[in-house]
């Protein structure tokens, strides 16, 4: 799907470009399937407080190279964490880089899934967060979490 969208949007000469993370979750058996284009890693929050930053293994934006790959890698999501997507709006700004903010992020998600927070929670704590830094770019969190 992501070679085929980056010819796409290579073919229209199109003089935007974008980001993109496609994933495939088996909600029996949490095996995550993905790659990205160009994105924002993941956050994984632990129940136990930590976090890890997962860089999906994938290719460049879509649209600015025409012959572009997006390999595909796997993990599991294990019941205890919850899988944190955002776009770089959430995660880096003027005065926050990408590594500091996806530091920020992760240990903030992480503390709401120790302190027993819903998915829906957690998105709205590190939104709300976002939003407090007064971030200019776009803001979007979504949360996984296997029941």
């Amino acid at each position: 799907m992501l070679m085929h969208t980056n010819q796409l949007l290579v073919a229209m000469d199109a003089p935007r470009f974008a980001s993109r993370t496609m994933l495939h979750i088996d909600p029996r058996t949490g095996q995550v399937t993905g790659a990205s284009a160009g994105h924002v890693p993941l956050l994984c929050a632990h129940e136990d407080g930590s976090h890890d930053i997962y860089r999906l293994p994938g290719g460049p934006l879509l649209g600015v190279l025409p012959d572009a790959e997006y390999p595909q890698g796997t993990f599991t999501l294990d019941k205890a964490t919850a899988l944190v997507m955002v776009t770089d709006g959430v995660v880096e700004g003027p005065d926050l880089t990408l590594d500091a903010g996806l530091e920020q992020t992760g240990a903030l998600a992480a503390q709401a899934l120790h302190d027993g927070l819903s998915a829906e929670e957690i998105a709205d704590r590190v939104l709300g967060a976002a939003i407090a830094l007064d971030q200019l770019d776009d803001l979007a969190v979504v949360v996984v979490r296997r029941t």
